[in-house]
């Protein structure tokens, strides 16, 4: 999964645009929630994460701090968007799993085919 990935499911689900220099609480916390997502869905580093969204490393790592000491606390309603962009996530995971079985299935059906072809040669 890739930070962009979240980020557009995180803006999707709450109407934000995460680059937006506002500051309002709901702002933080939905980007916190976005920072949180990153950490804990990619390998991507504070700062790329930062990036993405016009912030420093500094502002990440503090908006991780906020949803795990705060959020997860008083905010149930993050808590509750942290979890259903996670299971959109899982999803979309599985269902790329799935077009795999699926391709290399009709994989291995052509070459069945191929095989019975040259066979009959």
């Amino acid at each position: 999964m890739t930070i962009d990935k979240i980020r557009e499911l995180v803006e999707h689900e709450t109407g934000y645009d995460l680059t937006d220099k506002k500051r309002t609480r709901e702002r933080v916390y939905v980007r916190s929630v976005y920072f949180k997502l990153c950490r804990s869905n990619t390998l991507a580093s504070l700062h790329k994460i930062g990036l993405s969204v016009n912030k420093d490393h500094a502002t990440v790592l503090h908006g991780i701090r906020l949803y795990d000491e705060t959020l997860t606390r008083w905010e149930k309603a993050y808590v509750e968007l942290y979890k259903k962009v996670e299971d959109r996530l899982r999803n979309k995971k599985q269902d790329k799993v799935l077009q795999l079985q699926e391709v290399r299935n009709e994989i291995n059906k052509l070459i069945q085919k191929i095989d019975k072809l040259e066979a009959d040669v």
